[in-house]
């Protein structure tokens, strides 16, 4: 049972320290010289569901009444929720959460590096049981991040992990409810482009654009819709050359500037069919550059070393021959420029900075045909945003440009070269990750099982996202209901003319 009492009275006592009691026989209640008039007057006392005793105190006899209701209802139900649990701080329970799930070391710091950068310094040092009676604060949050320039794919996966850790909470009981949940928290739209897969042409044209030893990586990565991790711990010792089938168990992940392997994402291993056409770019690829074998750490830049030959490497590096990612990115990015896929990175720039793709040729036109600079990007990567702007301007208005010249003591707070648009971030679309969406694209059109392709592309959903992703491109129900249906009822041309008489009897 739960109690009330009145913490600024304690009961009287003789000189013999025995309580004193009333002609009804009731303690004589006394003024508590240590406590009236401090702090909250009501005190609840109850036992909780591992019998030791908690209280709480409240300012109006009438809220620790209405509180001793819901804590009795609650304690019936097998609902309760100790109050003192959510006085934890977010951050000290989101890293709590952090280091004890089952996470890969990368993914694991990704997850802390963006809750350090966007979270911790807005609801970091709140209680996570006032954060979950109060939605707003999370949506303050979601508001703090729109302020600062976040994109919104990016908000909603920052979002995602505060939601895991109240999930995590709630389970716990830590607290009652997840607040991320609320309707009251919304966060920005995102607006999502339809996929464009590449042709066929375009596939071709950067196997191409590739230097030699980095070609099949093209075959790979459209042949078998291989992740670039996955392409680049992909070995010999994977490939059942005679099944022709394909184990992908291994990738090559990136954490601090350090190499390790590590399974497949989901940590599942997975079997793939072995085109004809792959396996003869791979035994080409290999002909010509044969397997090294390389040793990296295992699931973390501090594990066990592990060994596998690999097909993609590059001899005498600081990797032991091992492919850093932002090397083939680079050579990536070149080659896109160089098939026509993504604008040469003076054009990006431009772009970036709110010009058309027409409009940002003609400035490197007259730029080129002006001043003739030694490095155009650079000169571009000097044009501060207030320049861009009003050439641009001269420009929409129909007014010829000549004379452009830029500041040489441009602050650098007015560069536009940051480091994300020279790898060719603004493009994002177009990296490796491109020849999957093209593996993917090609089966679903071709009429393949979604699920076949899902498992192939180590989806772990049955095929939902990649539904999601590319019904567009699949044929639509009506167009093969009539296909089928033309198919099974079409004549032959004898009786092209409509149907034959029935014959007579005679």
């Amino acid at each position: 049972m739960a109690h009330i009492e009145d913490r600024w009275y304690r009961k009287a006592c003789g000189p013999d320290g025995k309580v004193l009691l009333d002609g009804n026989g009731k303690p004589v209640m006394e003024r508590d010289p240590k406590r009236y008039g401090k702090g909250s007057r009501w005190r609840l006392r109850y036992d909780g569901p591992d019998s030791r005793e908690k209280n709480e105190s409240f300012g109006k006899k009438v809220d620790a009444e209405n509180r001793k209701k819901v804590v009795e209802a609650d304690l019936l139900r097998g609902t309760y929720i100790d109050p003192d649990a959510g006085r934890v701080t977010f951050q000290k329970f989101a890293e709590e959460v952090i280091e004890n799930r089952t996470l890969d070391v990368s993914t694991q710091e990704a997850m802390r590096t963006r809750l350090t950068l966007h979270v911790y310094p807005i609801i970091g040092g709140k209680e996570m049981g006032r954060l979950s009676r109060r939605p707003s604060m999370i949506q303050a949050l979601v508001k703090s991040m729109e302020n600062a320039g976040l994109a919104p794919t990016y908000i909603e996966t920052i979002m995602r992990h505060v939601g895991t850790i109240f999930a995590v909470a709630v389970e716990d009981e830590v607290v009652v409810k997840n607040p991320t949940k609320s309707s009251t928290v919304v966060l920005p739209g995102v607006t999502k482009k339809k996929l464009v897969p590449w042709t066929q042409g375009q596939v071709q044209a950067m196997g191409e654009a590739l230097p030699e030893p980095f070609r099949a990586m093209v075959d790979v990565g459209a042949g078998l819709g291989m992740r670039q991790g996955e392409i680049l711990g992909f070995s010999p010792d994977d490939v059942d050359w005679f099944r022709d089938g394909v184990t992908i168990q291994r990738q090559i992940k990136v954490l601090k500037g350090k190499l390790f392997f590590a399974p497949p994402k989901f940590n599942k291993a997975r079997e793939e069919p072995l085109p004809e056409s792959v396996k003869l770019a791979l035994t080409e690829h290999m002909r010509r550059f044969p397997p090294l074998t390389v040793t990296l750490p295992w699931r973390s830049p501090d594990g066990d070393p592990h060994a596998a030959r690999l097909f993609f490497t590059m001899p005498g590096n600081a990797y032991g021959g091992a492919l850093h990612k932002e090397r083939i990115n680079g050579l990536w990015h070149k080659a896109l420029e160089a098939v026509g896929i993504v604008p040469p990175l003076p054009e990006r720039l431009l772009i970036g900075a709110g010009a058309t793709p027409e409009e940002a040729r003609q400035i490197v036109a007259i730029i080129e045909s002006e001043s003739r600079p030694r490095s155009l990007k650079a000169y571009v990567s000097r044009m501060p945003d207030s320049q861009v702007a009003a050439v641009l301007a001269r420009i929409r208005s129909g007014e010829a440009v000549t004379g452009l010249t830029v500041q040489r003591n441009t602050p650098p707070d007015a560069l536009r070269w940051p480091r994300k648009e020279n790898r060719g971030a603004t493009f994002r679309e177009h990296g490796m990750h491109a020849m999957r969406h093209y593996f993917a694209s090609l089966l679903l059109t071709e009429g393949e099982s979604p699920k076949a392709v899902a498992e192939w592309l180590g989806h772990t959903d049955g095929g939902v996202l990649l539904l999601k992703t590319y019904a567009h491109l699949m044929e639509k129900s009506e167009q093969r209901m009539r296909k089928v249906i033309d198919r099974a009822l079409r004549r032959p041309a004898s009786m092209a003319d409509g149907p034959q008489t029935a014959q007579e009897i005679n």
